[in-house]
């Protein structure tokens, strides 16, 4: 397990429990929701909240609701964490010119 919470590359499930292409861009997503999407449990979700890693919206009643690009993108950001490794770059520096 990763230190975000999610599985390494090879306890991953095979497909989400949820597939992205039937959630609209625009919508708000459960926490209950984001956890199907990513495999995890909900607890982990608000972990990820705690770390700065994803920003809920309140409703007027207090729960909390994702926005489904936001969760896209932690999706990716973590796909490129994984593929990284821990010991190289996100990113790759620029070659210099001499």
């Amino acid at each position: 397990m990763s230190e975000f919470g999610v599985p390494a590359a090879s306890a991953a499930p095979a497909a989400p429990a949820v597939p992205p292409q039937s959630i609209p861009e625009g919508k708000l997503l459960s926490p209950g929701a984001v956890a199907k999407l990513f495999g995890v449990d909900p607890r982990t979700v608000t972990r990820w909240v705690d770390k700065g890693l994803l920003t809920p919206i309140l409703t007027p009643g207090g729960h909390r609701r994702y926005r489904y690009l936001d969760v896209m993108a932690l999706r990716d950001n973590l796909q490129q964490r994984s593929v990284a490794g821990p010991d190289r770059p996100l990113v790759t520096p620029p070659a210099s010119t001499p």
